[in-house]
């Protein structure tokens, strides 16, 4: 027993203390155990006091000794980040920057790669079948036909080839780029074709395919040294007339003059074609001279709205693999309202084809004429019914012209109703025929040649992958064209 108390007293000072653990203990969550040790309090201790000991004060030391141990662990937080996060951060924002410069290099370098490949590949294909330069002027150089493109891109010699008969350009001509002759054309059964050819430099030209039903008028387009164009105007019922134009600029370094001489114009507009552009606003390649000629364009017109969505891969880079932005479509703020644009299959060029659809509709279509479909074993019954009708009617007695005129086309509607059918009026659109020599190989190994298409481009790393693309390419173009040659042994 303790001077003063008895051991079951309340006012005994190790009671006390255990009750202040016990409390401590309870607040902090910790054990009794903890507690003793954080408060520097011993049994031994606690029973030789004579008196109650302050936990006041006891509790404003420990706040304190908080205090400052909080303090001691935000001054070597600030000294880490000072000597180790900082440096780290300057580091990361380094190399994040040579990150970006190096593929801005690498995108530059590929772009530069490209043009001279396709001036290297022209070159050689305008010299292909020159004759070796004779080392006297006495002889005569033969006459060689060269093959001219027809698409504004350079392509494989191999598809040149189709152009052979009609096309031909002597080698003894004065010296000048092969081009396609001018007297060419191509015919479609449902289509009429409006195409503009190149006169002054190597390539195709463009073309526009409009439905035979839609009546229209090709607008004067102009083409200038860095932009080719060619447009149709065609009547629509919901806006009156609506300029639609093809464009092309194979360098990408069109100013913004002649862009705004594009798409400034009068009436509703859907202009479309190979810009060759890069910029922010549709694709994220560094901006080159047309992407800023068409932002800046497009950010002072009120008439001009780019109906293209953001990273919509339009072209596919035949070595690499790597997609691009580079086909914009560019309308009216009414027409881009309802306007929708998707990108087609693949057809064989590294630029895929685009879709666009609208809500448009062509006004005063022309409906064609109805047919009559004729059958040879009516003709004799058909005349017996054609003269006895007019002998019926007394042909033969009628006096004014009028009258025999309206009897006699009368008889021959109704007879002709009865003996044969007619056609409907429709717009359908009729598939082309057939060519003789295309054969089910031929369709094969396109399908295959798109589906490796696919399967590079879901993983463009994989040089397997594009190893394989090609030699499904070059199967496909040399079973195309063994077919042209040969139609009789694969029919």
């Amino acid at each position: 027993m303790a001077p003063g108390h008895t051991s079951e007293s309340k006012l005994c000072p190790a009671y006390i203390e255990l009750t202040s653990l016990i409390k401590y203990a309870t607040d902090n969550n910790i054990t009794i155990k903890e507690a003793r040790s954080r408060t520097c309090k011993t049994p031994i201790a606690i029973a030789s006091r004579p008196n109650q000991p302050i936990t006041i004060q006891r509790d404003h030391e420990t706040i304190d000794h908080l205090k400052n141990t909080v303090l001691q662990l935000q001054e070597e937080l600030k000294s880490l980040k000072k000597d180790i996060i900082r440096p780290i951060e300057i580091k990361l924002n380094k190399v994040s920057k040579d990150a970006a410069s190096n593929k801005n290099r690498i995108d530059k370098f590929e772009e530069a790669f490209s043009d001279r490949f396709e001036k290297l590949e022209n070159l050689i294909i305008s010299r292909l079948f020159r004759p070796q330069q004779q080392p006297t002027m006495s002889r005569t150089l033969k006459k060689t036909s060269l093959v001219q493109p027809q698409q504004a891109s350079s392509g494989p010699p191999n598809k040149l080839r189709k152009f052979k008969p009609e096309v031909a350009m002597p080698i003894n001509h004065p010296p000048v780029r092969n081009l396609l002759n001018n007297n060419f054309s191509v015919k479609f059964r449902s289509f009429n074709v409006i195409n503009k050819n190149r006169l002054d430099r190597h390539g195709g030209g463009g073309a526009i395919l409009i439905h035979n039903s839609i009546p229209h008028r090709q607008l004067p387009i102009a083409n200038t040294p860095t932009i080719e164009a060619i447009g149709i105007s065609i009547h629509t019922k919901d806006l009156g007339v609506v300029d639609i134009i093809s464009a092309y600029c194979p360098q990408g370094n069109c100013p913004t003059e002649e862009i705004n001489k594009l798409i400034d114009r009068n009436s509703h507009f859907i202009v479309g074609g190979g810009f060759n552009a890069h910029h922010g606003m549709w694709s994220h390649l560094t901006p080159n001279i047309i992407g800023k000629a068409i932002h800046s364009t497009l950010m002072m017109s009120s008439t001009a709205t780019l109906i293209t969505p953001h990273s919509l891969e339009t072209y596919v880079h035949p070595s690499t693999g790597r997609t691009s932005t580079i086909d914009l479509t560019i309308s009216s703020p009414n027409i881009a309202c309802d306007a929708s644009i998707t990108v087609g299959p693949y057809l064989g060029s590294d630029h895929l084809p685009i879709i666009i659809n609208t809500s448009l509709s062509p006004k005063d279509p022309i409906i064609p004429a109805p047919k009559w479909i004729l059958n040879d074993d009516h003709w004799y019954e058909w005349n017996a019914a054609v003269a006895s009708k007019l002998n019926n009617e007394k042909f033969i007695e009628l006096e004014t012209p009028q009258e025999s005129y309206d009897l006699f086309y009368n008889t021959i509607l109704e007879t002709s109703h009865k003996f044969f059918r007619r056609t409907k009026p429709t717009h359908q659109i009729n598939p082309e025929k057939c060519k003789p020599w295309w054969t089910e190989n031929c369709n094969d190994y396109v399908k295959e040649t798109r589906r490796a298409l696919v399967e590079w481009r879901s993983d463009p790393f994989s040089k397997e992958k594009m190893i394989a693309w090609r030699e499904k390419k070059a199967v496909k173009r040399k079973t195309i064209i063994n077919a042209k040659k040969t139609p009789g042994k694969n029919s």
